[in-house]
């Protein structure tokens, strides 16, 4: 199957389950994987490519290596701002993303 074209940006975003997403303006954003290859499921080579442009240009955001020592829930009454990003991070804390193949 392909990708199907015609469509939203909206739409897009909501069906590229291949992309992280990317709060940064939409000029400075990391092409999508739906902008590299119009299969469905992409091959590894293609994600490989689209993860590692996307940790380059967020270098200066992600950490490596980092024990991670305790983790809550957000309360999106308490740990969210109109910018978008969570009170616990602009406190010194981090936003914790974990992925792993399977």
């Amino acid at each position: 199957r392909k990708v199907r074209e015609g469509r939203s940006s909206e739409f897009a975003f909501r069906h590229d389950w291949n992309s992280l997403i990317d709060v940064r303006s939409e000029e400075n954003r990391t092409a999508p994987v739906t902008q590299r290859t119009k299969l469905l499921f992409p091959h590894a080579d293609t994600l490989q490519e689209y993860l590692h442009d996307f940790a380059t240009e967020q270098s200066d955001h992600i950490r490596y290596g980092v024990q991670v020592r305790r983790v809550r829930r957000a309360d999106p009454r308490r740990d969210h701002d109109e910018g978008g990003v969570g009170a616990a991070a602009k406190d010194g804390g981090f936003v914790v993303v974990l992925a792993r193949g399977g």
